[in-house]
Order: structure tokens, then C-alpha cells, then sequence
């Protein structure tokens, strides 16, 4: 396969996709088997974080971690792959998010609220950052 023409990476998304993507390929196993030890640990309402389909959860996982080592490696298919799966996330936390966020009538909003608001900036700022930052793979 042909090198990328740009120099450098994005290091820090790359290893946050790697991290991401182990994590949630383990869980996604873990699902499967029907044996994930964190559904018992984590408090009432925070089971989403243990992974809730083990397929879906395995296929993220596995393009999260080819995205993040093409990132490592400035490769124009990590950027692109890393895009389809930070637009993924926003997708699959964006309603949850606005549906918790109007629930609460502007008062308290839980720790599952804070935890997917999070997970969709991580991927809102990944995504301007590597479309500011295509140069380096093109």
C-alpha cells in the first residue's frame, strides 16, 4: 500500500481510538459469552458503560482500533476510517443525550448523561480536529 504524502499524525486521537477500541471489543466479548462482570459493580443506570450488544460493540471496536493505528501511522485510510467512527458515536449517544437533557427539565442530570455528553464531544472535537488536520494525510 502506498505512503501517505503528509507528515505526522494525530497521536493523541490514534491513541484514544486504540484505548476505546480495546475496551470496547473486550466488552463486546464479554456480552456475547453473557458473562460481563461490570454489570454487577456499576450503580443502577450505568450498565450502558459494560457494553449493551456484543456485535455492534465488536464491530466499533475493531474499526476503532484500525482507525487509531492508521492515525498512529498518518494514513489517509485511518483518517477516514477514524471519521466513520467518531460520527458513529455522536450517532449512537446524540439522542440519548437530548432525551436526557430535556427529561430532566434542566435540574439534575445523572452520571449515564454525563458520561455519553462526554463520549459525543471526545468525537465532536476529533472530528473538526482531523478535518482541520487532513493536510497531514493527504
Amino acid at each position: 500500500m502506498p505512503e501517505s504524502k503528509g507528515e505526522g499524525g494525530s497521536k493523541v486521537y490514534g491513541i484514544i481510538l486504540l484505548i476505546a477500541g480495546i475496551f470496547i471489543v473486550v466488552t463486546g466479548i464479554m456480552n456475547l459469552l453473557g458473562w460481563n462482570p461490570l454489570l454487577a459493580v456499576l450503580p443502577p443506570g450505568t450498565e450502558f458503560l459494560a457494553g449493551a450488544s456484543g456485535w455492534t460493540d465488536m464491530a466499533l471496536g475493531v474499526w476503532a482500533l484500525i482507525g487509531g493505528v492508521g492515525l498512529l501511522r498518518s494514513q489517509e485510510w485511518g483518517w477516514g476510517i477514524s471519521l466513520v467512527v467518531l460520527s458513529t458515536v455522536i450517532v449512537k449517544y446524540l439522542y440519548e443525550v437530548i432525551s436526557g437533557f430535556l427529561a430532566s427539565a434542566f435540574l439534575t442530570l445523572d452520571f449515564n448523561f454525563w458520561i455519553k455528553f462526554v463520549m459525543i464531544f471526545i468525537a465532536a472535537v476529533g472530528i473538526v480536529y482531523l478535518l482541520l488536520t487532513k493536510y497531514k494525510y493527504a
